[in-house]
């Protein structure tokens, strides 16, 4: 297993917690969907949008979390379109 792997499995271990903490539940993201979200934004991104959706969001904790998904989304469309528009 190398360095790279083993860090973001310490990074998924956390998120897991984190989010299990943050909206008072013992049911967290699965390691599949923290692995994707990890891809397109970095740890704290990720803790930021959980903070925001736990916030705004009501309902089941997977509804919270795809809200903070929306969330990220929104985020990595706003950077792609500000890179398309530095490009011009």
């Amino acid at each position: 297993m190398t360095s790279m792997s083993n860090e973001e499995d310490v990074d998924i271990a956390y998120l897991q917690d984190f989010y299990s903490d943050q909206c008072h539940t013992g049911w967290h993201p699965a390691e599949r969907d923290l692995r994707y979200a990890l891809v397109f934004n970095d740890v704290n991104e990720v803790r930021k949008a959980i903070i925001i959706a736990s916030g705004q969001c009501s309902g089941m904790p997977s509804s919270k979390w795809s809200y903070a998904c929306g969330i990220m989304r929104n985020w990595r469309k706003e950077k792609e379109n500000n890179a398309k528009t530095l490009d011009k």
